[in-house]
C-alpha cells in the first residue's frame, strides 16, 4: 500500500505542475511521468492521453516514445507497442538496451520472427547472463521450422552457465515474473521449451 500511496502522491504532483504551467517548454516531461505513473498503478488506458501528449509536446523523444510502448505493452495492444518500441530503437540502432526484449518478445507474438530473432540474438549476446533473455530467445528459436534456428536454440541453452540456466528455468513461476508482462505466444513457447528440456534431461 506505502507503494501505491506513493505513486498517488507523485500523481497529484504531476497535474498541480500542469496546472500551473501546461505550456511550458518541459510540460512533456510531467505527462511522460503523469503517464508512467498512471501505467505503474495499472491504468494504462488512463495513460495514453498523458502519453500520447508527451510524444507530441517533445517531438517524438525516445523517452516520451518509450512511455507510450510501455502503456501499449501493458495493455496488451502488441503492434502499437512494437511500433514505438521499434522508433525507439530506430533513434539508436547501435546502442543495445535492455528494452530491446519488449520489442522482440512483441514481435514474436506478431508472427514477426526474422525479427523477434535478430533483436532477441542481440540482446542475448549483449545480456548473455539474464536469465530472461536466455530463456526468452532460446524459447523463440526452437518453435522455427528451420533446424539452424532450433540447433542454436539447444547450443545455446547448453552454453548459458548452470546457475543462469537454473533461474531461467524458474522465471515463469518467479515472483516477479507477471510483472514482466510477456505476451501469451512467448509464455507459450516458454513453457513449450522448458517441458521439452525436462524430458531430456
Amino acid at each position: 500500500i506505502g507503494g501505491e500511496e506513493g505513486l498517488q502522491g507523485a500523481l497529484e504532483d504531476y497535474s498541480k505542475a500542469l496546472e500551473l504551467a501546461p505550456e511550458a517548454k518541459d510540460a512533456w516531461v510531467n505527462h511522460l511521468n503523469r503517464g508512467s505513473t498512471l501505467v505503474a498503478l495499472g491504468r494504462g488506458d488512463e495513460a495514453l492521453a498523458d502519453l500520447d501528449r508527451a510524444v507530441l509536446l517533445s517531438k517524438s523523444d525516445i523517452l516520451a516514445v518509450l512511455g507510450r510502448g510501455a502503456a501499449y505493452h501493458s495493455l496488451g495492444r502488441w503492434t502499437a507497442a512494437a511500433s514505438d518500441y521499434g522508433a525507439a530503437i530506430a533513434k539508436n540502432p547501435a546502442d543495445v538496451q535492455p528494452f530491446w526484449l519488449r520489442y522482440s518478445l512483441e514481435s514474436f507474438q506478431l508472427g514477426q520472427l526474422t525479427e523477434a530473432f535478430g533483436i532477441g540474438r542481440r540482446i542475448t549476446n549483449k545480456f548473455d547472463l539474464e536469465p530472461e533473455c536466455v530463456l526468452a530467445l532460446c524459447a523463440m528459436l526452437a518453435t522455427s521450422s528451420l533446424q539452424s534456428d532450433r540447433d542454436e536454440a539447444a547450443r545455446r541453452w547448453a552454453s548459458t552457465p548452470a546457475a543462469v540456466r537454473q533461474k531461467a528455468s524458474e522465471f515463469l513461476t518467479s515472483p516477479g515474473f507477471a510483472s514482466r508482462q510477456w505476451p501469451p505466444a512467448v509464455v507459450r513457447a516458454a513453457e513449450s521449451f522448458l517441458e521439452d528440456i525436462q524430458a531430456d534431461a
